[in-house]
């Protein structure tokens, strides 16, 4: 890791390589976690409908692909 500062005008540089990849999952994790409950939510507001009908659970489905397209169309921003 290196730093850099200047005092004349503030100017900060951080360089560290070794984890680049860790930090993007844990940022893409952490940006988008309220979607986990959101999606659980869903799914137990569906549950005492139980599994005899698949049209209760189509809210579930519908919201967790489009909550999988957002995180992957904000990601990619």
């Amino acid at each position: 890791m290196v730093l850099e500062a200047q005092m004349s005008h503030i100017s900060i540089h951080v360089y560290d390589d070794d984890n680049d990849d860790d930090d993007d999952v844990r940022w893409g994790l952490s940006r988008h976690f309220h979607y986990v409950p959101e999606i659980m939510a869903a799914f137990f507001w569906t549950v005492p409908a139980l599994f005899d009908n698949f049209l209760p659970y189509f809210y579930v489905v519908f919201l967790t692909i489009l909550l999988f397209d957002r995180a992957k169309r904000d990601d990619g921003r």
